[in-house]
């Protein structure tokens, strides 16, 4: 069953107002990843249970549903005309014991990339990638090509006219690792245990970039120009230097959702506010954050009482943010123009 109700309330604490909200019905799922369609009338969320949902922004109802992804779903690319997405997904590597903790068997990573074509609601293509999940995918627009970076650190660029696969880089990760890919698949990066790697692959620049505790979530500016990394704070990385150019701390636990805006001007920050995201996902609150990025300054703060938020994004004008959230449930924000920092 799914449902939706529009919600208006007073704005809490300045410059936040919920304007719709779109959920799972009864069923809890959480929410892994959210994209904008390119014109902003629709968006795409993809969930733990292999799922991809289009919503019509406006009224937050349900336009389409696409089902039978392979494990969770982690990546959702538009094509740029809109009439197209992309999703990449996959399953973990899952080892088996038995009471004496003695090894009895174990499964391999998996991973899955779909192109489906909107209008019809069929898909075009399902590629399976092996030894690894498919992470993140991006469709480049024009040249026909999309971008995937698997878990296991493989970068190909795919022909979506002819589904040829071209093998760009490969790279090192480690377990549980946050990545980030830019859509001509020039820009990425990833965590490491001693904190981040940034890669231009046009300049054949690799930056080592240290931030202290485990990164949950990477977001780059439309340019590629900077890039920010998050742990228990956000640090600020500018990719032409490999160089810190900023830090915002006070957060009382992990930021598990991180985005700029398209005007590189904010940054949205979404983290838990009363205790660990594993105790008990339904009753910790979430607080999400808008920074501007000139100062590091706080714009606005809406606390989301008892649903953890996983992921957030802004629409393509700015004007909207929306957010993903543990209960299956997807809100979106009214954000109005923010004064200038100092």
């Amino acid at each position: 069953m799914n449902w939706m109700r529009i919600a208006l309330m007073p704005v809490l604490l300045a410059l936040l107002l919920p304007m719709a909200v779109a959920g799972q019905g009864f069923k809890r799922v959480q929410i892994h990843t959210i994209e904008f369609a390119p014109d902003g009338k629709t968006l795409a969320s993809g969930s733990e249970d292999g799922i991809v949902k289009v919503w019509n922004t406006a009224d937050g109802k349900l336009a389409r549903e696409f089902p039978g992804h392979l494990g969770h779903v982690y990546g959702l690319s538009y094509s740029l005309d809109g009439k197209q997405l992309a999703v990449a997904s996959g399953k973990r590597h899952v080892i088996h014991y038995n009471s004496k903790l003695e090894k009895i068997g174990e499964e391999l990573p998996e991973g899955e990339i779909k192109l489906w074509d909107l209008e019809s609601g069929k898909p075009l293509k399902t590629v399976v990638v092996s030894n690894g999940m498919a992470c993140a995918v991006k469709l480049a627009g024009s040249k026909n090509a999309l971008h995937s970076l698997t878990s296991n650190g493989v970068l190909d660029e795919w022909d979506t006219q002819t589904w040829k696969r071209k093998n760009l880089q490969k790279y090192v990760f480690i377990d549980e690792v946050a990545i980030l890919i830019s859509a001509d698949g020039n820009l990425v990066a990833w965590s490491t245990d001693t904190g981040i790697k940034i890669a231009d692959r046009a300049r054949k620049q690799e930056w080592v970039c240290r931030h202290a505790g485990t990164i949950l979530s990477l977001a780059n500016t439309h340019d590629n120009q900077l890039v920010a990394s998050a742990s228990t704070d956000v640090k600020l990385w500018n990719t032409n230097t490999g160089k810190e150019v900023g830090e915002i701390t006070g957060f009382a636990s992990g930021i598990a959702g991180l985005a700029f805006s398209p005007d590189k001007k904010l940054l949205a920050t979404a983290s838990a506010v009363n205790g660990p995201l594993l105790r008990r996902p339904d009753r910790i609150s979430s607080d999400i954050k808008i920074w501007r990025v000139s100062d590091r300054s706080l714009a606005s703060t809406v606390v989301v009482q008892d649903d953890c938020v996983e992921c957030i994004a802004f629409s393509p004008d700015g004007r909207t943010l929306v957010s993903g959230h543990w209960s299956g449930t997807i809100k979106l924000w009214n954000v109005p123009e923010i004064p200038a920092g100092k």
